[in-house]
């Protein structure tokens, strides 16, 4: 192992150690042009690849190849090679703030107040675009004091909303006799749709539902949405089922 980490660090410095006790090399490595037994260390400009071979007395050996980070983020996608760079910045940071936590024994931080003053709570907590800022002076997140815009409410389906709701209090109320029409929702496993049994199929869906259906790639679970979207629309029209 402790070679291994000299042929790690030799790649990542670029650095070829040598043995200053390197006294008895045998001469008949003269004649191996390709093989060097430096007694101090040389400083390359970038180690590429590195290869060790181990070998045993019970003649069980091995050899491993080491090649330069470079090549790894040089074979990669563009897109993906600057998604990394951004989760290695973060790393960083993360490992940072983390070593100070643990440094100064306040890994757990309790707040005594909230991020906002008491003036805007109702304002932050209604306004699902507040955020935090860092605050260089306490160290810690504060919710900004002013907001840019208000948040805005979308009326386009008032009226929807309010007859839903009108008609589903005239339900419940005891005025309504008769059962009132409303929103049908269904839901079912896709495991309690039998879809490999032919009768089944063939007695509740059309020839183009079962043609489409089967044409994808997980036909159960088709059958079974449109299983679903029809059981919703018997209840939205109020049939009961036998």
């Amino acid at each position: 192992m402790p070679r291994v980490v000299q042929l790690l660090d030799s790649i990542n410095s670029g650095v070829i150690a040598g043995n200053r006790m390197a006294d008895n090399v045998n001469d008949h490595f003269e004649h191996c042009t390709h093989l060097m037994f430096p007694s101090r260390s040389i400083q390359t400009d970038g180690i590429q690849a590195g290869i060790m071979s181990s070998f045993s007395f019970t003649q069980v050996g091995g050899t491993l190849l080491m090649l330069h980070p470079h090549y790894l983020f040089g074979s990669i996608d563009p897109v993906k090679y600057e998604a990394y760079k951004q989760h290695a910045v973060h790393a960083k940071l993360s490992n940072k703030v983390m070593s100070k936590m643990m440094i100064k024994n306040n890994l757990v931080q309790i707040k005594e107040a909230p991020p906002y003053p008491l003036n805007l709570k109702e304002k932050v907590l209604l306004n699902s675009m507040a955020c935090v800022q860092p605050d260089a002076k306490s160290g810690s997140y504060t919710c900004i004091a002013k907001f840019e815009a208000p948040v805005s409410v979308d009326t386009a389906n008032f009226k929807i909303v309010s007859g839903m709701l009108a008609m589903d209090a005239l339900k419940k109320s005891s005025s309504c006799k008769e059962e009132c029409i409303g929103v049908g929702v269904d839901q079912e496993l896709i495991t309690a749709i039998p879809s490999h049994n032919p009768n089944f199929i063939s007695c509740n869906f059309t020839n183009t539902e079962i043609a489409y259906c089967s044409a994808q790639p997980s036909p159960a679970s088709l059958f079974t949405a449109r299983w679903v979207g029809k059981e919703a629309i018997f209840k939205l029209l109020g049939v009961k089922l036998r």
